[in-house]
């Protein structure tokens, strides 16, 4: 608990009320062109394993959730006054439900670059990850990067360890996908595990088939785990790709007009820019 609190948690706390409408209303999960609630906005926006992994664990716990999302433009008393902000417990189940992956994170990531390198460089290796801060600071929210770094790792040792089984990488890439939709890029090792890392070449029929299973496993897994496109998925899968087009031009118009200075305009400055906040600044905890 000693991790500072970050307003994003309270976002995907209120979300987890998703858990609780399988239950009780499972069509209020389903995209409506007439509804503009805030939660069919976050359900468009946002990957939604987080919000399952915490609503399953209040489940367990029997804890309510929030009555309303944090609201940025308020002040942190504010947000208090209209119980935006969870309490120790409900704080505490919540940040345990995705906390517990990052252990796993660890044991795959030694045994995967145990594979590739060699137990000690595997051991110094898994010992940088788990005392990195990033690491440290992230894996303990309640928001997306514990089961983000899980599923991603998870995704990489299948590709290592069942080459062969494309359905498993396919399952893996997704599960990851829906812990945060960045994790797309993991389809490019998966496609080149699944064809390329095998001890016997593939004719191109062969190669076909093993595609087929794992885009196929890829996108099943995300249609089961986004409701919101079961009434309509081309108008919802249309809907959320418009929503995230516009908020992330939100995010970087108002980026730009706070720190002008963090412009990139080429490709060297955005990796710059990338490994100076992966590396070298330290962590914005606060």
């Amino acid at each position: 608990m000693d991790v500072p609190f970050h307003p994003d948690e309270s976002t995907q706390i209120f979300m987890s009320s998703d858990v609780d409408n399988v239950f009780n209303s499972m069509d209020s999960l389903f995209w409506n062109p007439e509804n503009h609630d805030l939660q069919q906005q976050y359900r468009l926006l946002d990957a939604p394993l987080t919000r399952y992994l915490i609503g399953i664990a209040r489940q367990l716990f029997n804890q309510p959730g929030l009555e309303n999302d944090w609201n940025w433009s308020l002040s942190w008393e504010q947000n208090q006054s209209m119980h935006a902000y969870p309490n120790r417990q409900l704080l505490w189940i919540s940040r345990l439900s995705v906390a517990w992956l990052s252990i796993f994170s660890l044991i795959f990531f030694f045994d995967f670059t145990r594979q590739l390198t060699n137990p000690l460089l595997a051991f110094l290796a898994s010992l940088y990850l788990a005392f990195n801060p990033l690491f440290l600071l992230h894996t303990r929210r309640a928001m997306a990067e514990s089961a983000l770094l899980f599923f991603s790792i998870l995704s990489v040792w299948l590709i290592i360890r069942f080459a062969r089984f494309p359905v498993l990488i396919g399952l893996g890439c997704a599960l990851a996908f829906c812990a945060k939709q960045s994790a797309i890029f993991l389809l490019i090792p998966a496609v080149y595990g699944t064809t390329f890392l095998i001890s016997k070449p593939l004719r191109l029929k062969q190669e076909g088939i093993i595609l087929f299973q794992l885009f196929v496993t890829f996108g099943l897994t995300i249609f089961i785990l986004n409701p919101f496109m079961w009434k309509d998925p081309i108008q919802a899968i249309n809907a959320s790709f418009e929503q995230r087009v516009s908020l992330t031009q939100q995010q970087t118009n108002q980026i730009l007009l706070v720190s002008p200075e963090k412009q990139t305009d080429s490709f060297p400055q955005k990796m710059a820019a990338l490994l100076g906040a992966l590396f070298f600044q330290e962590p914005a905890v606060a």
